[in-house]
């Protein structure tokens, strides 16, 4: 893997195989969000869970619900 630096110091590795494709100057600074589909970085509920990390408003045709959040101990 190579590694690439950054301008805030911090170094990160560069596999030679990219998921996603390069970043274009129009989303230079934009936030990629990653899904965790299988929920093993977290657990989500439309039930409320007990002590979740943190509450996320979701908005689904219309109608917002509060999804309680875990984040799995591997974070």
């Amino acid at each position: 893997a190579l590694l690439e630096s950054h301008e805030n110091g911090t170094v990160v590795k560069q596999h030679e195989l990219c998921l996603l494709p390069a970043v274009k100057a129009q989303d230079q600074g934009k936030i990629c969000v990653v899904i965790d589909l299988d929920e093993t970085l977290v657990h989500s509920s439309f039930k409320p869970i007990s002590n979740p990390d943190f509450i996320v408003p979701v908005e689904i045709e219309g109608t917002t619900h509060q999804v309680s959040v875990c984040a799995s101990v591997l974070l």
